[in-house]
């Protein structure tokens, strides 16, 4: 593997990794298109396709048990600051709303 450009705020990932961990055909051609060969995954570069790839996934194949259950810990957290935005954007709504019977 090519060494990052800063270590400590990015790693490359090319398309054989992907294929050697078993990415499907989809995801491959689309990091394909996006990426070519490899790419230089940073934080910036995975928000930006945040949409795109199939990030759990990536955490199962990708990541070292370490990372993985770190990975996981961020997912739960943000899941429920998800709930909790949504919950809260209808309770919002729902207050103001002056046309429900």
């Amino acid at each position: 593997m090519d060494a990052p450009t800063n270590p400590a705020t990015s790693r490359v990932l090319t398309l054989a990794t992907l294929r050697e961990k078993g990415a499907c055909k989809e995801q491959v051609a689309i990091f394909r298109k996006m990426s070519g060969a490899r790419v230089e995954i940073t934080e910036a570069w995975c928000v930006e396709h945040a949409g795109v790839f199939s990030w759990k996934w990536a955490a199962e194949k990708l990541l070292s048990t370490p990372a993985r259950k770190a990975y996981r810990e961020a997912v739960a957290l943000a899941r429920k600051s998800y709930r909790e935005a949504v919950a809260l954007a209808w309770a919002r709504a729902y207050i103001t709303d002056r046309e429900v019977a």
